[in-house]
């Protein structure tokens, strides 16, 4: 009985504890194929960046929060976005909570929604320098 307490206990812990992933996706013009922007958060930060110039490493937890800030971002609304129009896909993840979304380009959104992509896009933007200059910081 103790032993059946002591498991429940830890994996209820463990579940509490899990990480924030992130997979930004974008078309990589002219070709076809997608660059990736990948967090994974546990106790550190992996980064990974698929692209004509990857590069993947570690950072410490503060990516966490900023995954975290994607739920309180105005997403626009979802519309019927053909594939050749999408400019992102964005998945997130946060535990139990999980958040999938794809923008398009800027003429498929007007007023209130073209503000809301408006700071989707800038905040996706950030994140990516971000990534990078991290990475490349690292490894000097």
């Amino acid at each position: 009985m103790k032993k059946s307490l002591i498991l429940f206990i830890i994996l209820i812990s463990t579940a509490s504890q899990a990480g924030v992933n992130l997979v930004i996706e974008h078309p990589r013009n002219p070709s076809h194929i997608n660059d990736r922007y990948k967090i994974d958060c546990d106790k550190k930060c992996a980064l990974e960046i698929e692209s004509s110039n990857p590069v993947k490493g570690q950072v410490d937890e503060k990516f966490e929060a900023k995954v975290k800030a994607i739920w309180s971002l105005g997403i626009p609304k979802d519309v019927n976005i053909r594939e050749g129009r999408v400019l992102y896909t964005i998945t997130a993840m946060d535990g139990d909570k999980k958040i999938e979304f794809k923008v398009g380009h800027p003429n498929m959104y007007e007023g209130e929604e073209l503000s809301k992509y408006l700071g989707v896009i800038s905040y996706i933007e950030e994140l990516k320098r971000t990534m990078r200059s991290e990475l490349q910081g690292e490894k000097k």
